[in-house]
């Protein structure tokens, strides 16, 4: 974006900072701007609209996510991914509101890329080819976007749909289906977090046996 005129009094980081201080629902360009004590105007340095300053803020809680502080080796692949994994999802979670902001871009940014860079690292260093490592870290980044969409998005058809199959299954005589009806009794008592870890669970088995098949084919 071509900027014109004097560079603004503020930095970026005092926008983002006086723009999360109001939070999604009462951001808007004007109320940052008085926040800020400046002309309204004077945000188009830094961003086009209210859409580009929200995607700002939701960038700079997701940089937070990043692996811990382990260098290629230190601890096992696995420990890597899991560890990003469980991070990535606290983070996006505590986003909250925020994720109505969320674009691919914000995937891209320095910080992501850097992190992303050091998982894929510790992977090559445990034996992994540089597309195997590309494929467990996109599954267990999948996983994590799965899970938290399904968390936190309202998603109207998708309940009535829910809904409307637990009244088919109740209406029925209350002998049949008494597998898929102690299923469903027992899937109520599962919480977002359990499924999580669940199918991270599986997904570090998958891979690891998916890595010990490759490795015994090799040999």
């Amino acid at each position: 974006m071509s900027r014109r005129g004097r560079p603004p009094t503020f930095t970026r980081d005092e926008l983002i900072a006086a723009a999360k201080q109001l939070g999604p629902d009462d951001l808007g360009l004007q109320a940052v701007a008085r926040a800020l004590g400046v002309a309204r105007t004077t945000l188009y340095w830094h961003v086009r609209d209210e859409n580009e300053l929200g995607e700002l803020v939701l960038a700079s809680i997701l940089n937070e996510a990043g692996v811990r502080d382990w260098a290629p080796g230190d601890v096992p692949w696995d420990e890597w991914l899991a560890a990003y994994a469980r991070t990535l999802r606290s983070t996006l979670l505590q986003a909250d509101d925020w994720l109505r902001y969320a674009t691919g871009r914000l995937f891209y940014s320095h910080e992501s890329l850097v992190n992303a860079d050091r998982l894929v690292a510790a992977l090559v260093a445990d034996g992994f080819s540089v597309e195997e490592a590309s494929k467990a870290f996109t599954m267990v980044s999948e996983i994590v976007f799965a899970n938290v969409r399904t968390a936190t998005e309202a998603d109207a058809p998708k309940e009535a749909g829910r809904n409307e199959f637990l009244a088919s299954v109740r209406a029925l005589d209350r002998d049949e289906l008494p597998n898929l009806r102690a299923a469903l009794k027992a899937r109520s008592s599962i919480s977002f977090e359990m499924q999580f870890e669940y199918d991270l669970a599986c997904a570090l088995s998958g891979i690891r046996a998916h890595a010990a098949h490759l490795i015994d084919r090799s040999t």
